[in-house]
């Protein structure tokens, strides 16, 4: 299992404010790796939930972070082609997009069997591109 994952210490901010990555995400810790959600939360009718978009990790290594995986999707706000699906959800649906994240303190496999578990609880979200369980693609596959 993953012994050293707390779930109830995610956080959430809103992602773009104004047509661009918002200021609120300096808030999100560099100290380690993590798991990150994209999710449109529309707000108009309350209590009503989010639909998770994406999910993601970061290791923790000299070059990567929480903070900085997170604030490294900005440039899909203008580039089109390297991840398309990512661009239309920032595009279309900016303004309702928010990310929860949870700082893991934690080897870079139990981030990403974190983020599988994710990934398959939420049978696979529209904009990953990927999913590296096996029963878990056979089980996404029964839905499309």
């Amino acid at each position: 299992d993953l012994p050293s994952v707390d779930f109830s210490k995610f956080k959430c901010i809103k992602l773009i404010d104004g047509g661009r990555f918002s200021e609120n995400l300096s808030k999100i810790p560099t100290k380690y790796g993590g798991i990150y959600v994209y999710c449109i939360e529309p707000k108009v009718i309350p209590n009503c939930g989010c639909y998770v978009m994406y999910i993601g990790k970061a290791t923790k290594t000299p070059n990567e972070n929480l903070r900085h995986r997170v604030q490294s999707y900005s440039k899909f706000l203008t580039d089109s082609t390297t991840r398309p699906r990512l661009h239309r959800l920032f595009s279309k649906w900016g303004d309702y997009i928010y990310v929860h994240y949870l700082s893991v303190n934690a080897s870079g496999d139990v981030i990403t069997a974190l983020e599988d578990r994710l990934i398959g609880a939420f049978a696979k979200p529209p904009c990953n591109a990927e999913v590296r369980v096996k029963s878990v693609k056979n089980a996404v596959r029964a839905f499309s």
